[in-house]
């Protein structure tokens, strides 16, 4: 399925600075006085906002810096952005130089006329770079972003570090593929006449209880966009239209040569215990897990700060 080319995307390939404002992007902080004093704290140290252009579309990240340091490099699921790292990546920054992207196709990202794992994986590499990340950084995805992540890993191993798989889980190539093919069509974004009523209509996917709910309208604020008539999500609807993702996702797995490791929230319903054993079962439970008490799929609303502490204890176990 066509359609037109929208976004901010350029014309020239390669990987380029572009401009470091969007008129898409969210400026206020939207701090509500219930909020914690972390999460307070956390917005305080808000990241820079970047462009780099990456085979003709502006890809969008946000920087912490803390030079001299290695580089962490964080990656947020389906239909999100940066913003669902924002929170936590100040913590992690203060070992690391930290960029969070937002994926073409989501975000303050521009939008492709096509997208492929191929093109995510150049992404990585041209944030990085731009990001003064270092020769070989870390790169943590959840979910969607996972996927992208230990694709990312297959092709360019020896450019990594290691990475961090949070909440996906590896199934064999019949069952994913199944999983995919049932996924909902795409479809045209809806046009909400304001913000309120937009808002109104957040949903997680999957759907999950979320006890946090300054995290929820964090990202639920950052989510949104204006568009001619109103209020839309920021994310391409027809980013899956013609994206083969389908891998073999077992076989390249076991046979990652980077540091690999492993984060699950214990109440997933994307990642069951059957399938945990499974992925151990690929590497000879070779890999550290970590798994989160009382977290669900998107473990960073849930169990925010056990997240930050699990992804520093497995790159502290690589040294």
């Amino acid at each position: 399925m066509k359609r037109r080319l929208t976004g901010w995307c350029l014309a020239p390939r390669g990987y380029f600075v572009a401009a470091t404002a969007s008129p898409s992007i969210e400026t206020t902080t939207g701090q509500d006085d219930t909020a914690p004093d972390w999460f307070r704290w956390a917005l305080d140290q808000a990241g820079e906002h970047h462009f780099v252009e990456v085979d003709g579309c502006a890809v969008h990240y946000l920087l912490w810096r803390n030079p001299g340091k290695p580089g962490l490099l964080l990656v947020h699921g389906n239909s999100g952005s940066a913003y669902w790292w924002s929170f936590l990546a100040p913590f992690l920054a203060r070992d690391y130089q930290v960029a969070a992207v937002c994926l073409s196709g989501m975000g303050d990202s521009g939008w492709r006329q096509q997208y492929s794992l191929e093109a995510y994986a150049d992404e990585f590499l041209a944030v990085a770079a731009d990001a003064a990340l270092g020769p070989q950084p870390v790169i943590v995805g959840h979910s969607f972003g996972a996927l992208l992540t230990l694709y990312a890993a297959h092709l360019h191993a020896e450019k990594l570090g290691g990475i961090v798989l949070v909440d996906f889980a590896v199934r064999p190539v019949e069952k994913f593929a199944a999983w995919i093919n049932a996924r909902t069509r795409p479809h045209p974004s809806k046009i909400y006449p304001d913000r309120e009523t937009a808002l109104a209509r957040f949903r997680l996917e999957p759907p999950q209880p979320c006890a946090n709910q300054f995290l929820f309208d964090h990202i639920a604020r950052h989510s949104l966009t204006q568009a001619d008539g109103g209020w839309r999500w920021k994310f391409d609807p027809f980013l899956f239209s013609e994206f083969d993702r389908v891998r073999d996702y077992a076989a390249i797995y076991p046979a990652i040569a980077c540091p690999v490791g492993v984060i699950r929230g214990m109440l997933s319903e994307r990642f069951t215990d059957d399938e945990l054993e499974f992925m151990r079962a690929l590497t000879d439970d070779r890999v550290p897990v970590i798994e989160i008490p009382e977290a669900h799929h998107h473990i960073m609303l849930d169990q925010p700060i056990a997240l930050v502490t699990a992804i520093r204890g497995i790159l502290q176990g690589w040294k």
